[in-house]
């Protein structure tokens, strides 16, 4: 049989021998972390919220695609009834042109045409040859027809003006001696071409962007306006002047188109009303009271580098204060004298050089105080320098800070080199990661907070753009309003326990004077009472 087995006695616990530095030791291994159930459930957690946080740049991407593809669609179709539009006024031109042409052969037929009707005839010819080109640059559409109409009425035209030319230049008889200037058949020509020219010139300079609208619905400035009254209402009324002039030599020649004066003096009337417009318009804007005002205030200081302003915020106000009044050369002086610091004119041979120009003095400061990122930086130090609320209760404290905080950031993201120009190099700056880190560190605490928990999943040492400034600028806007209400609120509250307390303490004293009168009334009776008794024997 089998011998029962005896089990073997364990040894001891195994060693694991490590070496070091030729030496031997023994250790024992550590035991196994034993995961935690609330180590998986905050694993899970990060988990589920990793994938809500995917799902939703999922879904937002999803979204920004449907809408950059609904935006393609709608241009797409914007397009194709854009160029449905053009081609249905081409065929509407092309078979007017074909009509003119046609009346203008029956009305011509079997007649020599000259002079306002030689020239008439020749731009419906080069009309013609344009449109016929416009129509076969079109595709898609069946124009054949048309094409065919218009090119037999071309052809037609064109023979026509060659056998008139034809006819005129064999019946014409020869020049007479002289240089052309004498009374004549070819001077009254030549006096009919020019005075022409000169109605087609002067009718050309009155466009409607010269005569731009006056309306009161248009927003116009006061500048702008002022130019327009100094400037631009003298030029119109000296081409009016010129047209009727030119209308009056071109109506005594013999073969004068009515048309063509009457189109001229369609110009000159729209020309003085909008005259009577602008007239108008000065007069409710009342620009005329600018003569007989004061001068408008300084409300900024004199440039000095190492200040809270940067050489962009202080060209704008400067600007802003002399535009429609100084000229560019009183700016020149008075900037030079008054109101740029001494530290920066003095012994200034360069800036000295070119005093007298307003636009190289400007491009010269701003190459050397506007840097950016030293304007950047400027704004920044100004941030810092924004006192804190007291204590964690003063409403009032939180919200100035937020709202110079807001008005630093703004300002730095609207300087400007000229009016309607921005910064680009300032703006290119402060739009990358290394300014908005900065600008971030800087920024009020909850502000910064309410930043911090909207970027998510962004990482605040990759953002850069000019969204996360937009973003920055609406919750400093955001807080300092918010802050404002709260801040009435309180002050209300205030106000409203302050009269409580001062009609508790009204009360109280009316209570005490009404006692003390009534103690006063009673004391002398009381007194004589005892004295009574007091003198009755036992």
């Amino acid at each position: 049989m089998f011998a029962p087995s005896v089990p073997k006695p364990m040894g001891p616990p195994r060693v694991e021998v490590i070496r070091d530095s030729g030496s031997e030791r023994g250790s024992v291994g550590p035991p196994p972390e034993v995961e935690t159930d609330s180590d998986v459930d905050s694993e899970t957690h990060r988990n589920r919220r990793r994938e809500e946080a995917r799902r939703r740049r999922e879904e937002e991407r999803r979204r920004c695609d449907q809408a950059f593809q609904e935006r393609l669609e709608e241009k797409a179709r914007a397009k194709a009834a854009e160029r449905d539009r053009d081609i249905n006024n081409l065929i509407s031109r092309a078979k007017a042109l074909t009509m003119d042409v046609e009346d203008f052969l029956v009305a011509v037929d079997g007649i020599v045409v000259t002079g306002e009707s030689r020239q008439k005839g020749g731009e419906l010819l080069a009309t013609a040859s344009q449109t016929m080109l416009e129509l076969h640059m079109v595709q898609g559409v069946n124009l054949d027809p048309l094409v065919s109409s218009l090119r037999q009425a071309k052809v037609g035209l064109s023979k026509h003006l060659a056998r008139s030319d034809a006819a005129a230049a064999a019946a014409a008889p020869p020049p007479p001696p002289g240089n052309g200037t004498q009374h004549g058949r070819g001077g009254s020509d030549a006096l009919e071409s020019i005075a022409l020219a000169q109605i087609k010139f002067e009718t050309g300079r009155l466009k409607e962007d010269t005569l731009c609208s006056m309306s009161a619905a248009v927003p116009i400035q006061a500048d702008r306006l002022r130019d327009i009254a100094k400037v631009t209402v003298p030029d119109v009324r000296k081409t009016v002047d010129r047209l009727r002039e030119a209308m009056k030599s071109y109506a005594g020649c013999r073969s004068c188109d009515v048309v063509v004066l009457r189109a001229a003096q369609e110009k000159c009337e729209m020309a003085l009303q909008w005259i009577t417009q602008v007239e108008k318009r000065m007069q409710s804007e009342q620009i005329y009271l600018d003569q007989k005002q004061p001068a408008r205030k300084v409300d900024f200081l004199v440039f000095s580098p190492g200040t809270a302003v940067s050489i962009y915020e202080f060209f704008q106000k400067f600007e802003a204060w002399a535009r429609g009044r100084l000229s560019k050369d009183t700016m020149a002086n008075m900037l030079y004298t008054e109101y740029l610091d001494k530290s920066i004119t003095c012994r200034n041979k360069e800036l000295e050089e070119i005093k007298l120009s307003y636009s190289a003095m400007k491009a010269l400061l701003f190459r050397t105080y506007g840097r950016p990122d030293t304007v950047a930086e400027l704004y920044l130090n100004n941030i810092r320098q924004v006192k804190p609320p007291t204590s964690k209760t003063d409403v009032a404290g939180e919200c100035r800070q937020a709202k110079e905080v807001y008005g630093h950031v703004v300002t730095l993201t609207t300087l400007e080199e000229s009016e309607g120009v921005p910064v680009t190099t300032v703006m290119e700056h402060i739009y990358r990661n290394q300014f908005i880190k900065s600008l971030v560190a800087v920024l009020p605490k909850i502000t910064r907070s309410k930043f911090m928990n909207k970027l998510e999943d962004e990482d605040l040492h990759v953002i850069a753009g000019k969204p996360y400034i937009k973003d920055i600028i609406a919750l400093l806007r955001n807080e300092y309003r918010r802050l404002e209400v709260e801040t009435e609120i309180d002050a209300a509250e205030r106000v409203e326990k302050s009269v409580k307390a001062t009609s508790a303490h009204q009360i109280s004293v009316a209570a005490q004077s009404s006692s003390k009168s009534e103690s006063s009334e009673e004391g002398p009776s009381g007194m004589g009472v005892h004295m009574m008794n007091s003198e009755v024997p036992g």
